[in-house]
Parts: C-alpha cells; structure tokens; sequence
C-alpha cells in the first residue's frame, strides 16, 4: 500500500476527471510523468499481516480481527480459544511479530478499513477498542484522518 500524499490525491483526482490519459498529448504524457514519480516517491506501508500455523492460535487470531476492540485478557482469550499461554508464545516464530505487535497491527489494518470506507475517527478508535480519539491518534503517530478517502 502506497501513502497517498495531498499533492499525488489531487492528481489521481485530476487523472479522473480526464479519463485515459493518451500519450499522444504533450499534457497526458506530462501528467503520466508526474504521476509515476510521486507514485515512486510514496512512502510504502506494509499491511501484510502474518498468521499463525498453529489451529489455536490462529482461533485466536481470528478473533482479534473480528473483535479489534476486544479487551479481555490474553489468558482468559486463550483459555477461551483452547490454547494455553505456553501455545501462543509459538505465535512469533510463526509470524515474526510478538502477540502484542500482532494484534496492534491487527487493530491498526481494521483501522485503515473503516477510516477509508468513510467510518468517522471517533467511531473507528471506539470500535477498535481506544479509550479516546486522541489515543487512537497517538497509537498512529500521524493524524488517522489521512486514511480518509
């Protein structure tokens, strides 16, 4: 996924309005250029999440990405998944993440989700289990609204 800066928005915005950009216009071929290089300037973002092999713990993968917001705690979620503590510390050989960096990331793509399909700051941070807009906000770094469509 690619960071979508105002400047290179306000141009794919521009690319529609035109439609097919045609080569043999000096202006196209122009914009076409401008295009590309901001696309390539874009800062990327991984949005991958890895999952875990192991049945229980992908149990309890699964329900952090139906339940972002969830906030039970990890041996009552794993005991309720029929996994032990000991079970999920496999989780970071299996993903390359801690469970915690796991279910952040998970909480932060439902996120991203809800923020570009037009779900207001307020209602995603409550939904994805923040105690306010402004903890969601810190947990992004960066104003969550940029993931606006």
């Amino acid at each position: 996924m690619l960071e979508v800066a105002p400047l290179l928005r306000k141009l794919i915005l521009h690319i529609l309005t035109i439609g097919m950009l045609a080569p043999e216009h000096p202006e196209h071929h122009r914009i076409a250029g401008l295009l590309i290089d901001l696309m390539l300037a874009a800062r990327h973002e991984d949005l991958m999440l890895p999952l875990p092999r192991d049945a229980r713990a992908m149990r309890l993968a699964e329900r952090w990405r139906q339940i972002p917001g969830d906030s039970q705690d990890l041996a009552a979620l794993a005991m309720e998944v029929g996994a032990s503590l000991r079970t999920l510390r496999l989780f970071p050989n299996a993903t390359g993440l801690t469970i915690e960096e796991w279910r952040q990331k998970a909480r932060t793509i439902h996120a991203i989700g809800r923020l570009a399909a037009g779900v207001s700051v307020t209602d995603t941070a409550l939904h994805c289990g923040y105690q306010s807009p402004a903890a969601f906000t810190r947990q992004f770094g960066v104003s969550p609204g940029r993931y606006r469509v």
